[in-house]
């Protein structure tokens, strides 16, 4: 088989079911989703990177108008489900995130060449543990070293919804990695969450006059861009916790290994394991339909789509 690479998707998705994990990380399988979410997320992260490399707000807009306004406008984002994924919500969001952290008043100083780098650490002989760090900084302060992931979140940044990557695996993750990759200890990193969800339509009365908001009580012109939430927290794990994960992930890396060896034809997904419906892992799996209707193998081509998930190949 020769050397396997592993990420925190795949790792957490062994963790939570054997079927999941075997059919898309095994045999590249997703759920037919809606696809403004993945895109606007992805020309989001590339905006971004412009950014933390540049500390251009004009430049970064206009790699997000650039490569996301086609795409809103041929599948028509602004009228569907999911407006906060439309082009002109999505901008006007960057548009202020831009205008109101400029980036010399972060806690940090990017470290050059860093932005949007993979780093690779071996976890066994055999197999490698792969992590794309949005940055790589230096804490103004201690001068520690912290990697930094950003976050896009389409319907608000909730205590619940933090707190997946608060305690979560990926961070700490990242955190072994620059550790193997730069030889010091890396105390931390930085979640960087920015809420896209939709902000109030600018309308107006018959007189011209715009409405007022609900919440804050002045004119919407006012306080629209104050629905547009930031939020940049800094995510700490003892030495101890660093190589319990190191720990943890061997184990879900070599049973991982054992899958691939397992299951290489799709047509025995039926017999692959169901910790999901134990751990809570259904609850917002993408395959749950297609494991209600039996996991039969003939309907893999009919209810899913093949994309394999392999992000340095990209």
């Amino acid at each position: 088989m020769g050397v396997l690479r592993v990420d925190n998707s795949r790792l957490t998705s062994v963790a939570t079911c054997d079927t999941q994990a075997v059919l898309q990380y095994v045999h590249g399988y997703q759920a037919k989703d809606e696809p403004a979410p993945r895109m606007g997320g992805k020309v989001g992260h590339e905006s971004l990177a412009h950014y933390f490399n540049t500390g251009d707000k004009e430049a970064a807009l206009k790699v997000f108008w650039d490569n996301y306004k086609p795409f809103s406008d041929q599948h028509q984002v602004e009228d569907g489900d999911m407006p906060q994924w439309g082009f002109r919500n999505m901008y006007d969001v960057l548009k202020h995130y831009y205008a109101t952290h400029p980036i010399e008043r972060f806690p940090f100083k990017i470290v050059e060449g860093s932005v949007e780098t993979a780093v690779v650490a071996k976890l066994t002989d055999d197999i490698e543990m792969w992590c794309m760090l949005d940055w790589l900084s230096r804490e103004n302060v201690t001068a520690g070293l912290y990697p930094g992931d950003n976050k896009f979140r389409g319907a608000g940044i909730t205590h619940w919804w933090l707190r997946q990557f608060i305690r979560g695996s990926q961070l700490t993750g990242y955190m072994w990695a620059a550790q193997q990759q730069y030889g010091e200890v890396v105390p931390g990193a930085y979640l960087n969450a920015i809420d896209m969800k939709k902000l109030p339509d600018l309308r107006y009365k018959k007189d011209g006059t715009p409405y007022k908001c609900k919440k804050h009580g002045t004119l919407v012109t006012e306080c629209r861009m104050l629905h547009s939430e930031h939020q940049l927290k800094i995510v700490t794990r003892t030495p101890q916790a660093i190589e319990d994960w190191k720990v943890e992930a061997t184990g879900f890396a070599q049973k991982f290994q054992r899958l691939v060896r397992t299951f290489p034809d799709i047509g025995t997904i039926e017999y692959a394991g169901v910790q999901g419906t134990f751990n809570g892992g259904c609850t917002f799996c993408q395959f749950k339909d297609f494991c209600n209707a039996g996991r039969r193998p003939e309907l893999i081509e009919g209810m899913l789509i093949h994309a394999p998930w392999e992000p340095w190949n990209q």
